[in-house]
């Protein structure tokens, strides 16, 4: 799945964060980790972006995935995706940026 867009303010912000400033994805690697952070802390679904050129979401079930699992991974996605990008882009820097800055990392 390609999640892709996003506001042109993201664009900004890969200038100001150190080693993004000349990553043309930036924007769409935000959107897909804040997707798979929210599918993991709010329904235990583990997925992944792929490091190729267009950065895809990707969910490799199990090769005995059952219907039911389909089904709970779908109202999961569609959970996430209801909550909006601003709230889903929103929790996502702060859990990662807040975290680095009380740390001092």
């Amino acid at each position: 799945m390609f999640l892709i867009g996003g506001p042109k303010v993201l664009d900004l912000a890969a200038k100001l964060a150190p080693g993004f400033s000349g990553d043309p994805n930036f924007r769409t690697k935000l959107i897909t980790l804040s997707v798979i952070a929210d599918l993991y802390r709010e329904h235990g679904i583990v997925s992944y972006y792929s490091p190729n050129a267009d950065n895809p979401l990707v969910v490799a079930p199990t090769l005995t995935i059952e219907p039911d699992d389909v089904e709970y991974f779908l109202d999961g996605l569609d959970k996430t995706l209801a909550k909006g990008l601003p709230r889903l882009l929103g929790r996502f820097v702060r859990e990662k940026v807040g975290s680095r800055w009380a740390t001092g990392s």
